[in-house]
């Protein structure tokens, strides 16, 4: 039902928000990234990669180049393990350096607080303990991409 549901929710937004084929693959990417992160709460980020690198060959700057280096290693080693990443998943903290690739830290920034405050809603009304939140991070990033339009 949830794959319905975001199926019918991405095929309304894809023809605004898509102008491009690389924001189109970007869609498809973190869609898919988004309903895995629902079904199963583990993510496959790898094929981040690709954009990422993209992102940084044709908008080339000393500090996107880092950012991909992080990404890099993040992506090719499991940190799970690690107390850091006992609250937050890595992957989502891939996506949000996937995101601060494509749209820069300042709106990646927005991009955390309203994910946050979606995931803090839904974690208050259902009473869940724990949440997916690329999903939020996903809802945000679009919701951002209709205001800057």
């Amino acid at each position: 039902m949830l794959e319905i549901l975001s199926a019918l929710f991405f095929l309304t937004i894809v023809p605004t928000t898509s102008p491009t084929p690389f924001s189109f693959i970007c869609f498809f990417i973190l869609s898919y990234l988004a309903v895995e992160d629902v079904a199963v709460q583990s993510v496959s980020t790898h094929i981040l990669i690709f954009p990422a690198y993209l992102l940084v060959k044709f908008n080339f700057s000393w500090l996107n180049f880092a950012i991909l280096l992080i990404l890099t290693f993040l992506l090719f080693n499991n940190l799970e393990h690690l107390a850091c990443f006992q609250k937050i998943g890595q992957g989502d903290i891939e996506i949000l350096l996937f995101f601060t690739l494509l749209v820069g830290a300042h709106l990646t920034t927005l991009i955390i607080l309203i994910a946050a405050t979606l995931g803090a809603t839904v974690l208050f009304f259902t009473k869940k303990s724990i949440i997916p939140f690329i999903p939020y991070l996903f809802t945000a990033y679009y919701l951002l991409m209709f205001v800057f339009q």
